[in-house]
């Protein structure tokens, strides 16, 4: 996928548009009454719906950082194929929320909500179907510098304890500290799967669940990663794999627990 075109159309997006569009090495779309201080900014004079429309057509990338129904305005009557249709991602100005809005799976607008909402630390929203068939949640740890074979190889060995395959995983999570590890990153690309980052703060308040790991006590003062991480990442779920340590990487495994009539709000478990 290319790098994204970051579109923002107030000044209440500006801060998250820049902060996306840095990250993403995408370029940043501003309207020209706007001073933002960006390496990629460009100042637009046309109406945001001209724009939008013009990038689509261009087979360009979007995140559009809006409200979910004025992006929808926006858009409309442009989709034509999903197997041809750009990505298109929204992003509310807030920074809480990025929804694959278009061509989630097979243009890569799952990926890259997952991707958007780690650098703002927003929740992705995912609801393509296939999706809905990918129930796990894979909670990733590993030593620094660890390459993507040998994560590869604990993965692997983590899905056959439990019986399941490659095309169950919905995404990957790990803690923040961890986000510079390009084996992690590229492991995921492999997987076909985004990467969730948690902080110390979100890992702390559910790690006293799991046995704790000496050596994420010792460097980086939390419990755990792999399984506070997958633990906080999946839906209403529960650990089917405890905390598995091969070699330099761990892995865990937690599974959603999907919606059926009359279950109600089930509390999540370990």
């Amino acid at each position: 996928m290319t790098n994204p075109a970051v579109v923002v159309i107030n000044e209440a997006g500006s801060a998250a548009g820049v902060a996306v569009a840095e990250a993403l090495s995408g370029t940043l779309y501003v309207p020209a009454q706007l001073s933002v201080s960006a390496r990629s900014a460009v100042a637009y004079l046309e109406l945001p719906a001209e724009l939008i429309a013009r990038l689509f057509r261009a087979g360009q990338g979007l995140v559009l950082v809006m409200a979910v129904g004025i992006a929808v305005r926006f858009i409309s009557g442009l989709p034509m194929d999903k197997r041809a249709d750009p990505p298109v991602v929204v992003l509310d100005t807030a920074a809480r929320y990025a929804i694959s809005l278009l061509s989630g799976h097979e243009g890569g607008a799952n990926a890259l909500a997952y991707r958007v909402a780690a650098v703002v630390g927003a929740e992705p929203v995912v609801t393509t179907g296939s999706e809905g068939q990918r129930t796990l949640t894979l909670g990733l740890g590993c030593r620094r510098g660890v390459g993507a074979p040998r994560i590869m190889e604990a993965v692997e060995r983590g899905l056959a304890m439990v019986g399941r395959d490659k095309n169950s995983i919905r995404v990957a999570a790990t803690a923040d500290f961890k986000a510079h590890e390009a084996g992690l990153h590229r492991a995921c690309a492999e997987l076909g799967v985004g990467l969730r980052f948690f902080d110390r703060e979100a890992i702390r308040s559910v790690d006293r669940l799991f046995g704790e790991s000496r050596c994420a006590r010792k460097f980086f003062n939390v419990g755990g990663v792999a399984e506070p991480c997958a633990f906080l990442a999946v839906h209403n779920g529960r650990i089917i794999l405890p905390r598995l340590v091969a070699d330099e990487v761990t892995v865990a495994l937690a599974e959603d627990r999907l919606w059926s009539p009359g279950s109600g709000r089930a509390t999540p478990s370990i």
